[in-house]
This record gives structure tokens, C-alpha cells and sequence, in this order.
């Protein structure tokens, strides 16, 4: 099992047009989703946060009173379908 200490490092990664905020825990990985806007992290240009737990189900929320995801093209949204694929693929690099 891995020493206890990792679990309390962040990561963050780029991934899918989006900033990818990456905490592990002994038996999930939490996730906050930012905008790409080159500009850093603050909190209004936070999309969603998850998790994923040790056995593939995952949880997602979507921020802020009657948020929504726009998108101009279908890319767009397959975009955001395929970070969630991702994301699962993460968590399994932190999970046992």
C-alpha cells in the first residue's frame, strides 16, 4: 500500500481545455474543474467538483446558483465528456 503521505499531496494537471485541481485520499480522489484562462485558479472561473471512489462510481456538482455549461460546438461538449473519462483514468494512478 502506498505510504500514507501521498494522500495529502495536490496535483494539478491540464487536461481537455480544462484546469484539473487532483487530491488524493486513501479511498477516493477528489477533483476541482477551472477554466483554462491562463489567469490561475480563483474560485469564480470554478466549472464542477467530484470524486471518484476506489471502485470506479463517481460523483460530480456543478458550482454556483443556476450554472450552466455552454457550448458553441459539439466538440465542445464531447470535450467535457471525455475529461470525465479522464478523470477516472487519474484516480486509478492513485487508488489501490
Amino acid at each position: 500500500m502506498r505510504d500514507k503521505i501521498l494522500y495529502y499531496l495536490m496535483e494539478t494537471r491540464r487536461i481537455c481545455n480544462y484546469i484539473v485541481e487532483i487530491e488524493p485520499d486513501e479511498f477516493h480522489v477528489d477533483f476541482k474543474i477551472y477554466n483554462d484562462n491562463g489567469f490561475g485558479f480563483p474560485e469564480e472561473h470554478l466549472k464542477f467538483n467530484g470524486y471518484v471512489k476506489w471502485d470506479g462510481c463517481s460523483n460530480w456538482r456543478i458550482l454556483g446558483e443556476g450554472y450552466q455549461f455552454h457550448f458553441c460546438e459539439p466538440e465542445d461538449a464531447m470535450n467535457l465528456a471525455k475529461l470525465i473519462g479522464e478523470l477516472h483514468k487519474v484516480a486509478e494512478e492513485f487508488l489501490p
